[in-house]
């Protein structure tokens, strides 16, 4: 099955062989598989980037592409957060408390850089614009009512 990411994309962020050794440790403290490990931590860092980015950019889009497209069109930066992301998980899965503290700046940098950019103070111009408007909750307050309103001091010249 082909995916927004591949094994050779994580090079952006850490060599081959200390992920391969990160997945061996997960998988040894949990029932699952590496590959399976690997996918769910990518799967959980897709979810955040799309939480963060889906009301203001077209990321449905951007992880429609595949790591196996010719050419490879994928958003760098979105690639790097990706990786980021699921290479956090992966700590999480081992230890949440034994997180290296490489690892917990570059998530905070990634998680950082997805508020900044969906504040609008950061541009992605690689991923367009939301399709879908943004649906939100306006704040305000009514005027204040007064029952009384002759014993009310500020209402009198």
């Amino acid at each position: 099955m082909a995916r927004y990411l591949d094994r050779d994309d994580y090079t952006i962020s850490i060599g081959v062989q200390h992920l391969n050794e990160i997945l061996d440790q997960a998988a040894e403290e949990t029932t699952k598989k590496e590959d399976d490990l690997l996918q769910e931590a990518e799967l959980t860092a897709q979810a955040t980037i799309e939480a963060y980015l889906t009301a203001k950019f077209d990321i449905a889009t951007e992880f429609a592409k595949l790591s196996t497209d010719d050419p490879d069109t994928r958003y760098r930066l979105i690639m790097k957060c990706m990786v980021c992301l699921s290479i956090y998980h992966l700590y999480l899965t081992i230890s949440p408390r034994d997180i290296p503290e490489l690892r917990e700046n570059e998530y905070n940098n990634c998680i950082d850089m997805l508020d900044s950019a969906r504040a609008g103070q950061m541009a992605l111009p690689g991923l367009g614009d939301a399709t879908d408007p943004v649906v939100g909750t306006a704040f305000g307050s009514n005027t204040k009512f007064i029952s009384k309103p002759f014993l009310d001091n500020s209402l009198q010249e």
